[in-house]
């Protein structure tokens, strides 16, 4: 499912309390487009767990 980034849906997320969001980006080179796929994360807690996975 394709969401368009608004300004709605931006308030929605920081009224939830995400506060950071990590983006993959995706090149398809023989279209010439790129798809950039968001993930919000609500802390810093969330970066703290994943570096002690490493």
């Amino acid at each position: 499912m394709t969401i368009p980034l608004t300004p709605r849906i931006l308030g929605y997320l920081i009224e939830k309390g995400f506060d950071f969001v990590l983006a993959n980006t995706v090149e398809h080179a023989e279209e010439g487009t790129v798809t950039i796929t968001l993930f919000p994360v609500k802390g810093k807690t969330y970066f703290r767990e994943a570096a002690r996975r490493l």
